[in-house]
């Protein structure tokens, strides 16, 4: 009768055992899951935000970029920041427009990020490029850059959108 006992008490904790090791990796499993759907919202908006911005840069007859349609659209405004790059061909690049300029890497970086969206233009089709890095303060963010292109203009215009990346620090992870 004690053995018996004994082997209830036994078989109760083993699946006590396995029952919370379960709920630790599926706790896991959705913390995971969630994390990365944070961020690829995160990078979607980002896209979202510079290829629609890139539609709406224009210039004048003089050459001379016309950014009142980025300053005013809905876009450039929310909580997503906005970096409006711009060179002649073998200088420097220059920040032509910036929202939230804090929420973006650096000038060194910003450059850095311009030159391979830059190399990626086709001529035909907005390509996308997606960088993540830190902003100014060191926190984590994500930023996509975009071309900007007409076949009647020497100047090379990028636009970079960033915002802070869906890191939570391992938050979600805790509460879980």
């Amino acid at each position: 009768m004690v053995r018996l006992e004994r082997a209830r008490w036994l078989m109760t904790a083993l699946v006590t055992v396995i029952t919370a090791a379960a709920v630790l990796v599926f706790g896991y499993v959705a913390a995971a899951i969630d994390a990365h759907a944070r961020q690829t919202r995160a990078e979607d908006r980002v896209e979202l935000v510079v290829n629609g911005l890139a539609r709406a840069i224009q210039h004048d007859d003089k050459q001379v970029l016309d950014l009142s349609t980025v300053i005013d659209d809905e876009l450039a405004k929310g909580s997503t920041a906005v970096v409006v790059a711009v060179r002649k061909p073998g200088e420097p690049w220059k920040q032509a427009h910036t929202y939230q300029r804090s929420l973006m890497p650096d000038d060194t970086q910003i450059a850095t990020l311009a030159t391979p969206v830059e190399d990626h233009a086709d001529g035909i089709t907005y390509q996308g490029r997606r960088f993540t890095g830190t902003d100014i303060t060191g926190r984590s963010v994500t930023v996509a850059g975009s071309p900007v292109f007409w076949n009647d203009w020497d100047n090379i215009v990028v636009i970079l959108a960033g915002t802070e990346s869906a890191d939570d620090a391992g938050a979600h992870r805790t509460l879980v």
